[in-house]
């Protein structure tokens, strides 16, 4: 019986001395920091955790090797994935996730939020003489983010959780993650959009074409993106299909074009036509598209447009500025309703949309995993440099990367040189958004 339970220990004491605590890679006075390239890379049990993300070595992720069992855990709790950023060959921050990856099991809110509590009464004591700040923001859909952070004098520390839903009506927990970070002027941690921080956990392979690029000061985006020129007057839809077929090495023997539709063909808004070209390419090329967001759809477009109309003239009287005519029935005028809006009237009449975080929240999943996004928008809204005259009205663009720093969408326009890589705010973006989709092969 005695041996048994020797044995029992032992088995226990084995399996927990094999695991790597996060806290202790982090050391007691953040000494992770002062590590130079490889050696971030290993463990106090000198154990190889993390590997390169690419051959620029300013990035690194966990697991090293899928296929050997490495275990990291954060106060004995199970880390599924990690990742390390770097600059001048130190590292800047690292990122645990705790829940939230694709490959995490679900479990109860209760067992989620004991999971929370536990982590937080063990990070107290590792910052005895630090008053945690929270940082909460609710959304229409019933999404909750949150986040608590300690900062020192020279690095933070931010536990971030995600759940929708209430007590009442069921919660549903959608991602825990721990952060340790450098302090840098501007990038003050409390001020920032709490977002789950997402990363490409997968290497850079010689000779694969498709690449996410990070750069140092936060541009994430897809490297070597094919270009098309459209022309002053081509069609936009047509462009970005063909740009996307050249993406998946589907590059087509004759340019992509698009039929027009038989004069005299009625549309519930002037913004309808691209759409449904969009929709027939897909089917012609045998692409699947996926609607993500569409503001005006069909015979609901007129409605839709009033809705926003009226909602923008709240936010124009409360500023004392000129409220625009409600449109009437028929046809929605989209684009040349937008042209007449304040842009910074414009995104806070938008910004509180559930939809415009689920915005930022796509962007940064479709390009992670190496999916351009395809943006259709109002042009003349945004002042934007270098757009042909005449200006169409409306125009299907792609969003081929984030920074989360700057708090902006990175896109290309499909009009040649100078149109590669382009920056907007995410709240001007959200604001002139009228539909986004992905397209992937059938």
């Amino acid at each position: 019986m005695f041996k048994k339970l020797f044995f029992s220990f032992l088995i226990v004491h084995l399996a927990t001395v094999s695991a790597e605590e996060a806290v202790n890679l982090i050391g007691k006075k953040h000494e992770f920091f002062s590590r130079k390239n490889d050696s971030a890379l290993i463990s106090m049990n000198k154990k190889k955790l993390f590997k390169w993300n690419s051959s620029r070595k300013n990035e690194a992720c966990f697991p090293a090797d899928p296929g050997v069992k490495n275990e990291l855990t954060f106060f004995g709790h199970p880390v599924t994935s990690a990742f390390i950023r770097f600059n001048n060959d130190t590292p800047v921050s690292i990122c645990f996730t705790l829940f939230g990856d694709d490959k995490t099991e679900m479990i109860s809110a209760d067992k989620f939020r004991k999971n929370m509590m536990s982590i937080f009464t063990a990070l107290k004591k590792r910052y005895p003489g630090c008053k945690p700040k929270i940082v909460r923001r609710s959304y229409p859909n019933g999404m909750n983010t949150n986040a608590l952070v300690w900062k020192t004098e020279k690095y933070a520390c931010i536990m971030k959780w995600g759940i929708k839903g209430t007590k009442a009506t069921g919660e549903k927990p959608l991602f825990l993650q721990l952060e340790f970070e450098v302090l840098q002027p501007g990038h003050d941690p409390l001020k920032r959009l709490i977002v789950k921080t997402r990363y490409d956990v997968s290497s850079e392979k010689a000779g694969e074409k498709h690449q996410v690029k990070r750069e140092d000061k936060g541009d994430v985006y897809l490297k070597d993106f094919p270009m098309f020129d459209q022309g002053k007057n081509g069609n936009s839809a047509a462009a970005v299909i063909q740009r996307i077929l050249e993406f998946n090495n589907r590059k087509p023997s004759k340019p992509v074009t698009v039929t027009p539709f038989k004069k005299g063909t009625k549309f519930h808004s002037d913004v309808e036509e691209l759409q449904l070209h969009l929709k027939k390419l897909c089917e012609t090329h045998k692409l699947r598209m996926k609607v993500h967001y569409l503001c005006f759809d069909g015979k609901r477009s007129s409605r839709k447009l009033q809705n926003i109309v009226g909602n923008y003239n709240r936010f124009a009287k409360n500023s004392g500025r000129k409220k625009l005519d409600v449109p009437k029935g028929g046809s929605a005028a989209v684009s040349a309703t937008f042209k007449k809006m304040d842009i910074g009237i414009l995104a806070d009449s938008r910004k509180d949309d559930h939809n415009s975080i689920e915005f930022q929240e796509y962007i940064m999943s479709e390009i992670m995993a190496k999916k351009p996004v395809i943006w259709y928008t109002v042009l003349g809204v945004v002042k934007e440099g270098k757009l042909p005259a005449p200006l169409p009205p409306s125009q299907m663009r792609l969003i081929i990367g984030f920074n989360n720093t700057s708090k902006e969408v990175i896109y290309t326009d499909s009009w040649g040189k100078g149109h590669e890589l382009k920056k907007m705010s995410y709240e001007n973006a959200w604001a002139i958004t009228l539909a986004t989709y992905t397209i992937t092969a059938e």
